[in-house]
């Protein structure tokens, strides 16, 4: 095991020791529990490159003080996948590192408020939003994210109509991807936003119209 490189766990939490894993480099789908357990041996050899964790209970913010410690340690972390639910958006600055090396970052669950750009790493590139109950336009907040190249949400509780890009927002975008937003009727871009965006991908968005978008950019609807 100690040549073992990439690891999903799949639910599990009783997994073998650990401590001769000194170059793994991708663990996936950990409990929280787990990780808790195990952080020390993993964090000791800072090999990660990409990490998913998942949260089943809801946890206090102490707890999400030490999962961002333990985090912060991976100074080689490229990828991150967290599961969980955001009853306050608070919970997400806390729970995500501030990590210079980490560019792609995916959020799934309860998410009802969108996270101000200030709460993601610095040199976020890949930005994927999974979750419900989202009642505001993020596009004001994610615009404002300087190395965005790659942006996917996917939101079956959206409950705004219309999403707006502003001038200067998003202005590294290259690829934007939207799914199961059932609410949303238009998406509004205005003179200079997203001046980069050359693909946009739409599926089960039974209300949008596509007609107010730019002519430039490439449009799949997906039904």
């Amino acid at each position: 095991m100690d040549k073992l490189r990439y690891f999903s766990a799949h639910f599990a939490v009783g997994l073998t020791n650990i401590t001769t894993w000194k170059n793994i480099e991708c663990l996936r789908h950990v409990s929280h529990e787990y990780w808790m357990k195990c952080r020390s041996t993993l964090t000791s050899s800072c090999n990660l490159r990409e990490l998913g964790i998942r949260f089943y209970d809801p946890i206090e913010h102490q707890g999400l003080i030490k999962v961002r410690a333990s985090l912060e340690k991976l100074q080689n972390l490229i990828i991150l996948h967290l599961t969980m639910s955001l009853y306050c958006v608070t919970d997400l600055a806390i729970a995500v590192p501030q990590l210079t090396n980490l560019t792609k970052l995916k959020l799934k669950g309860k998410m009802p408020k969108c996270p101000t750009a200030s709460m993601f790493p610095p040199n976020l590139s890949h930005l994927t939003l999974i979750g419900s109950e989202l009642h505001d336009d993020p596009m004001a907040e994610l615009g404002k994210l300087p190395k965005l190249l790659f942006l996917k949400i996917q939101n079956n509780g959206y409950c705004s109509e219309t999403m707006v890009v502003l001038c200067h927002g998003f202005p590294c975008l290259e690829s934007l991807s939207f799914g199961n937003l059932h609410g949303l009727k238009g998406v509004f871009i205005e003179e200079g936003g997203m001046p980069k965006l050359k693909h946009l991908r739409i599926h089960d968005c039974f209300n949008l119209k596509t007609w107010n978008l730019p002519q430039h950019i490439n449009i799949y609807v997906i039904e």
